[in-house]
């Protein structure tokens, strides 16, 4: 069903558990795939610059706006190196 039909989607604050297993799964295939040769060679894009990016596209996804500003900031103080300050083919 769709979210906004499921029922658990109408409770505050929550996401539904089959929602976070979707996420889940998803996640786990974007593990698997930066392994992947065929998607990724090594000589054009470094491990480092591929877990960065993943990284930060799923924390955007499932953000709010606060929860966005919040990862801004912190990866301000902790700077967090190659993300959003890299070429991504090195």
């Amino acid at each position: 069903p769709p979210a906004s039909s499921h029922p658990e989607a109408q409770q505050p604050g929550g996401i539904c558990g089959w929602h976070k297993g979707l996420r889940a799964r998803l996640y786990i295939r974007r593990l698997i795939d930066l392994h992947n040769p065929e998607f990724f060679p090594a000589d054009k894009f470094s491990f480092q610059t591929l877990f960065d990016v993943m990284f930060e596209n799923f924390i955007r996804g499932i953000a709010n706006e606060a929860g966005i500003r919040y990862y801004e900031q912190q990866k301000q103080k902790v700077n967090f190196g190659n993300i959003n300050n890299s070429d991504p083919l090195k």
